[in-house]
């Protein structure tokens, strides 16, 4: 998720943008289509703004032209992993994802 939210972080090859927006959708279907991942529910995107203000969000959106959308560290990310057994759920510590 991080990768994907925030590829400049990883990569020297990737450009910084400035500015910009993502809307939800983009990023379920980028969940949704990960090999190991079945369904998803529950799905929030917020948005923090530099003076720490949260939102929930349909849309993520640059608060200026010089802001750039990056994700929370992958330790804030809130994940519940249900397999396949009906009382088998797992948190999941994502700090290696």
């Amino acid at each position: 998720i991080m990768n994907f939210l925030s590829p400049c972080a990883f990569s020297s090859d990737t450009d910084l943008n400035f500015g910009g927006r993502i809307h939800q959708s983009v990023l379920i279907d980028f969940i949704e289509e990960l090999p190991y991942v079945d369904f998803l529910t529950d799905f929030e995107l917020i948005h923090i703004t530099a003076n720490g203000t949260v939102t929930k969000v349909e849309e993520a959106i640059a608060s200026t032209g010089r802001s750039i959308l990056v994700s929370v560290p992958a330790t804030e990310h809130q994940l519940t992993v249900v397999l396949n057994e009906p009382e088998a759920i797992l948190e999941i510590d994502c700090t290696d994802e």
